[in-house]
């Protein structure tokens, strides 16, 4: 995160964000890839078990979307992944709640920078607060979900 401010400068907002975002969705794929083909045995050398079996143990293969979103938004990304993968999650479902979970990330990251950068302080307590807040509330509601569920009621039923 070091160098966002220097690219947001250098390449602009736009471009910096789009960078970020590739950038992040590459790594998604990523650690959904070790989990789905080297098991989650191996994930669990990159992420603590821990973290690794109680989201295993809450979530099922057919995970309704807004379930993957708050994952996605509520925990450092590739722990979905390496999860996801091994239980074998549908992969277009996955990707699409990893794009649309990182690309606030993204955004937030290059307007903090920016707002550095200008000298915007207020720029940078807003979105420094109001993503604090989002990030609470989906952390909270994640794990109300997940706490309150068994993994099977935590399903949709498909045709």
């Amino acid at each position: 995160m070091v160098v966002v401010p220097v690219a947001a400068h250098h390449w602009g907002q736009a471009t910096t964000v789009a960078l970020l975002w590739v950038g992040w969705l590459a790594g998604g794929a990523t650690s959904y890839a070790i989990g789905r083909f080297l098991g989650s045995r191996v994930a669990r050398l990159l992420v603590s078990a821990g973290h690794i079996k109680y989201y295993e143990d809450r979530l099922s293969t057919r995970a309704p979307f807004w379930m993957i979103l708050l994952l996605q938004l509520a925990v450092p990304s590739e722990i979905p992944g390496y999860v996801l993968g091994s239980l074998r999650y549908r992969f277009p479902i996955y990707f699409l709640a990893l794009a649309l979970a990182e690309l606030p990330f993204a955004m937030a990251a290059v307007l903090l920078s920016s707002g550095f950068l200008e000298r915007q302080y207020w720029t940078m307590a807003v979105v420094g607060v109001a993503g604090i807040a989002f990030l609470a509330w989906a952390i909270r509601r994640l794990h109300r979900e997940l706490e309150g569920k068994p993994a099977s009621a935590v399903v949709v039923s498909t045709p």
